[in-house]
């Protein structure tokens, strides 16, 4: 996989990208790894499947693998950051209920 797939799909951190990843550190061929390209994404198949091309070695597996690993352990700090707030805001459910209502303003996942 060349560093331009980097530059196709540009947020890594979407669930079509992360399929696609986690697909090239098991080693899958760049067919199979495309069946988990999201239609949604900006780049053709053509695009994606000439960004797959060019030698992944074990070495660039293993580095992808130990940063999705440490992306995927933030993940869940923050959501136990984000519970640990909404369990303190309790007594505050009706505001922030209200703040809801701002665009911008999403319910976090733990409510």
């Amino acid at each position: 996989m060349a560093a331009y797939a980097c530059v196709v799909v540009s947020d890594v951190h979407g669930q079509s990208a992360r399929a696609m990843i986690k697909a090239l550190i098991a080693n899958k061929m760049p067919q199979e790894v495309l069946k988990f390209a999201s239609r949604r994404l900006k780049a053709s198949r053509e695009e994606l499947f000439d960004a797959l091309q060019g030698e992944l070695t074990e070495s660039h597996r293993f580095v992808l693998n130990e940063l999705m690993q440490h992306i995927e352990e933030i993940e869940q700090r923050i959501a136990r950051f984000d519970q640990r707030l909404l369990a303190g805001l309790e007594s505050e459910h009706n505001w922030l209920v209200l703040l809801q209502t701002l665009p911008g303003v999403d319910r976090p996942c733990c409510w």
